[in-house]
């Protein structure tokens, strides 16, 4: 059997063999290290007081970050839901966290480049492999230093020179022992790099961290490494190392880092691949195959959008979803039946988009129904009015847009539409968009379809809120 992961520190091998029933003589371990060598591992300690997440100086030392960042990414993680979703706030940019509805979209948008930078919570957690990522921020304290590891290690996945921060005031706090011993190291004399490889590798080769740089000479320096790292930023700062890609700085590094101590006896002998090669390699194979697992990773989603539709859609058929969203029993009518004043918003939409109908490009829908063709075989015969899905999606986007529950869902709306260059106000252009083809899993769709899949899987998650 082969285990693979990223993050078992050496405490915890003991209980992963427990649970696996594994004696350790059983099990031949191979560990590399976690840590990046083109991140730079840095803590910056703003002035404290209320509310300090989103003071002056926080917001400005993170807005030359991203400034930095040119055309990369950055992330900025905090670890309540009020302190995300008022930074977003202020750096106008998306907040990303577990009750946060639509989260598939503002992910896609972030990967995409549309909205480079982004605050999260730790929802925005493992699977996210994006390369091109700058700068990763965590605003206070992370909760393990297991937990930083795997955030910080989405900085930089293209082998770029990237940043990992750590914003908190000089204030003593309380928290897991290897996060404090991290943020305790004490610039030009510690090392942060050494710290987090010691806790999530141990020995590597025979060989334990001491310093940025004591194997890899190209390693980006922690600000334990590198103490003309600032300890104060102004709005206009300039750092004395600000070139990312320096190429002659001044690591501590003691002459005999390489050297066993005492009566120790000597590892074993260093490995035939450098360990700055493995690095290479191990950051080229991941920057090419990571479009690949994307691409998968988007496929499976699209096939079980597609396979809810298709299951979802026929309950919908001759049922007012406005009424049953309302708890009415009374719900067996269509829309276009309804006369509940909560029905007009919605019954008025569907009325202009059905009249005159969409117009599909060739081969993306049913004209009768807007299905994709794949679902609904009655484009084949032309028999329009026998389609098992008539009367579904066109209503069912109505009640779903302009229904009782519209208030959370229009402004997600009007930013999808953004994002296609529609204005989602003019109908006719809505129209014209929702009869545009598209990829789909299991063949071309409409964007309609699209669409109304899309706001499916909001409102199953409004529907699932609502019974807790």
């Amino acid at each position: 059997m082969v285990l693979l992961t990223a993050t078992l520190p050496p405490t915890l091998e003991e209980t992963l063999f427990q649970r696996m029933e594994y004696q350790p003589d059983q099990v031949r371990m191979f560990r590399d290290r976690t840590s990046r060598a083109n991140v730079a591992y840095r803590m910056w300690r703003p002035p404290g007081g209320l509310m300090w997440f989103t003071s002056a100086p926080v917001l400005a030392f993170i807005r030359e970050r991203i400034r930095r960042a040119g055309p990369g990414k950055v992330i900025i993680y905090a670890n309540a839901v009020r302190q995300v979703v008022e930074l977003a706030r202020e750096l106008a940019c998306e907040a990303y966290y577990s009750q946060q509805l639509d989260k598939p979209s503002i992910l896609q948008r972030f990967v995409q480049g549309q909205t480079p930078v982004i605050a999260a919570t730790s929802a925005l957690g493992m699977g996210v492999d994006i390369p091109d990522i700058r700068c990763v921020i965590h605003v206070g304290m992370p909760r393990t230093l297991l937990d930083y590891a795997q955030e910080s290690g989405r900085a930089g996945r293209d082998g770029q020179p990237s940043e990992a921060i750590i914003i908190q005031p000089g204030w003593v706090v309380e928290g897991d022992d290897g996060v404090q011993d991290y943020m305790d190291v004490v610039p030009g004399v510690g090392c942060r790099r050494s710290v987090l490889d010691q806790y999530l590798d141990g020995a590597v080769d025979g060989y334990e961290r001491r310093c940025c740089r004591d194997e890899d000479p190209a390693e980006m320096l922690c600000d334990g490494c590198d103490p003309d790292w600032p300890s104060t930023v102004g709005i206009n700062h300039s750092e004395l190392s600000s070139d990312w890609n320096d190429s002659n700085p001044h690591p501590r590094a003691p002459d005999d880092s390489r050297d066993p101590p005492g009566d120790q006896p000597v590892g074993p002998a260093a490995p035939s691949i450098p360990m700055a090669e493995r690095q290479r390699q191990r950051v080229q194979g991941q920057r090419q195959a990571a479009p690949d697992v994307r691409q998968r990773m988007q496929d499976a989603d699209q096939w079980l959008d597609e396979e809810l539709v298709e299951r979802d859609a026929p309950q919908w058929q001759r049922t007012c979803y406005v009424c049953t969203l309302q708890g009415h029993a009374w719900n067996e009518h269509d829309l276009y039946s309804c006369r509940g004043p909560a029905s007009q918003a919605a019954r008025a939409w569907m009325l202009w988009m059905r009249s005159p109908k969409v117009r599909y490009d060739p081969y993306c829908a049913c004209w009768g129904c807007g299905m994709p063709q794949s679902m609904c075989p009655q484009w084949e015969t032309g028999d329009w009015e026998q389609c098992v899905y008539r009367d579904v999606m066109i209503p069912m986007m109505a009640a779903m847009l302009y229904g009782p529950w519209a208030s959370p869902v229009q402004p997600l709306w009007a930013r999808r539409l953004q994002g296609f260059g529609v204005d989602w106000r003019d109908l006719a252009q809505v129209k014209g968009f929702f009869g545009q083809a598209t990829a789909g899993a299991k063949g071309q769709h409409s964007q309609l379809f699209a669409s109304f899949y899309w706001l499916r899987r909001i409102y199953i998650e409004l529907e699932q809120r609502q019974r807790d």
